[in-house]
């Protein structure tokens, strides 16, 4: 139900509720993003795709107010969305490289949506901003088992808290020995290890 305003380089460019009416816009729009990413995990293990290392996407979803019509200048006129809540969109889709996620959300995203299945990523405040947003991550599926996720929540709150940096260290540390792939948690034990802010991070 999205509608593809662009191709930019490799990237799609898309938005949801427009030019349609979508009542349901964030849910759809969560859920196309999990069908592509079940593709793309599909695909990565076609032969084509192996010998190449190829096939993997990342995707940033944003909810927000933006300005939707024709704009441009006489000779060309561009049907797309304008406005802040297309840039976060873009910056919450740079947080995937920098975490070596799949689908990055925000709480926006995520309170529209309804979606319950995802894990905080952390509260960011992204390049060219001045206000922190609260980030989510969609796992592929079978990624982390129920128990993991569980603890990994549990665990979350305590990095915002220096009163439990101990009972956040040890936890971390736990989590990064029974899956020490998981790039979110290692970047946590790194900063909680060294002391540092885990409550709110600054993208340069």
């Amino acid at each position: 139900g999205g509608m593809v305003v662009d191709l930019i380089g490799d990237a799609v460019f898309s938005m949801f509720n427009a030019p349609v009416d979508l009542p349901d816009h964030a849910q759809r729009a969560v859920q196309s993003a999990r069908e592509i990413q079940a593709f793309t995990q599909n695909f990565q293990q076609s032969p084509p795709a192996l010998a190449l290392e190829f096939g993997r996407t990342r995707i940033g979803l944003h909810t927000g107010v933006a300005q939707v019509g024709n704009f441009g200048s006489t000779q060309q006129f561009k049907y797309t969305p304008l406005g802040d809540a297309v840039n976060i969109a873009a910056r919450i889709e740079g947080l995937n490289k920098f975490f070596g996620t799949d689908i990055a959300l925000s709480e926006a995203t995520v309170q529209a949506s309804g979606f319950t299945q995802g894990r905080p990523l952390g509260s960011f405040i992204l390049k060219g901003k001045e206000e922190a947003l609260m980030i989510y991550e969609i796992p592929p599926p079978g990624t982390y088992d129920a128990d993991y996720l569980e603890r990994y929540r549990i665990a979350f709150p305590w990095l915002a808290d220096s009163r439990h940096h101990t009972e956040a260290l040890a936890a971390f540390e736990s989590l990064a020995q029974e899956n020490p792939s998981d790039t979110c948690v290692a970047w946590y034990l790194a900063r909680l290890r060294q002391g540092l802010d885990c409550s709110c991070v600054v993208m340069t």
